[in-house]
């Protein structure tokens, strides 16, 4: 939200006249709620446009089920890090990368890659899984976290490094 002219992590009305339902403040969250308390009492944000966000983020949860289940904390596998890349999960992620890959034009019959190119893999999420997991893995924004934090996990360097090991 501090990214929008006027607004902090903690106060940004233009956030949700603009249509936002749901701010994602973690760690500003009292600070955002008494501010967005005080700019409805002031009709700054008029009450009906929060009801109306309020409305849809209920209906949404009620939707998929999320008032019927037990907390996430008090679920049967809860904490269980040790499952975590096990074969059942990296079945379901294969299943699911392969049902949103995007497709590439094989312009002049570039692909499938030859196993004795030189492949460069660039930038800083090419080795980081991190980056890769993105937000709500192991942190807010899902950076800045080592490989390691990552058990049986991949980056896309390992990846491409496994192929070539296997090729080689």
């Amino acid at each position: 939200m501090a990214q929008l002219d006027g607004c902090t992590n903690e106060d940004c009305p233009a956030a949700l006249l603009a249509g936002l339902d749901m701010y994602m403040a973690p760690d500003r969250w009292r600070g955002l709620s008494t501010n967005t308390q005080a700019q409805v009492k002031s009709g700054i944000i008029p009450e009906a446009r929060l009801d109306d966000a309020v409305r849809r983020i209920l209906r949404a949860k009620l939707h998929y089920g999320l008032f019927d289940e037990k907390r996430p904390s008090e679920r049967a596998l809860s904490g269980r890090t040790d499952l975590l890349g096990s074969a059942d999960h990296r079945s379901v992620a294969r299943q699911a990368v392969g049902e949103s890959l995007v497709l590439l034009k094989n312009e002049n019959g570039i692909l499938p890659i030859r196993p004795d190119a030189n492949v460069l893999v660039a930038g800083n999420g090419a080795d980081s899984i991190s980056k890769q997991a993105g937000g709500w893995t192991l942190t807010w924004q899902g950076g800045g976290m080592e490989n390691d934090m990552f058990p049986n996990g991949n980056s896309i360097l390992d990846g491409i490094a496994a192929v070539e090991d296997a090729v080689t």
